[in-house]
Parts: structure tokens; C-alpha cells; sequence
């Protein structure tokens, strides 16, 4: 499995379990990922419709897809 995908998994599994949701620094910290690779996973997945979540210091959460 290539180290992206890993990657993305790994936020969705994060984010899935907390249903109230998590900022990007919160999913960096709980997948050990630096901040801005993160940051560029989460906006594929929000654009994917995977997560749903925008703006700064917002709360993601598991999309509709």
C-alpha cells in the first residue's frame, strides 16, 4: 500500500473516532503527521467528500460520501 493512502487512512480512521470532530493540528498530533502534510490530506479528503469541515480552527468530522 503506497504511504499516502497509509496516510489518509489514517485520518479517517482518526477522525471516525471522534465524532465531535478535530481540528487538523488535533489529527496531526493523533497520526503523527506534520501539521501541513495534514493539512493537504484533510483538503483532499473535504474535496473528495470524505470529511466535511472548512475555515480556519474548524472541526472535522466524517463526510457524506
Amino acid at each position: 500500500m503506497s504511504q499516502p493512502l497509509k496516510r489518509a487512512a489514517a485520518i479517517l480512521e482518526t477522525v471516525a473516532s471522534s465524532p465531535s470532530g478535530l481540528t487538523v493540528g488535533a489529527i496531526a498530533v493523533a497520526t503523527a503527521l506534520p501539521t501541513p502534510t495534514a493539512h493537504r490530506l484533510v483538503r483532499a479528503l473535504v474535496g473528495l467528500g470524505f470529511l466535511d469541515g472548512t475555515g480556519r480552527g474548524a472541526l472535522y468530522r466524517l463526510g457524506p460520501r
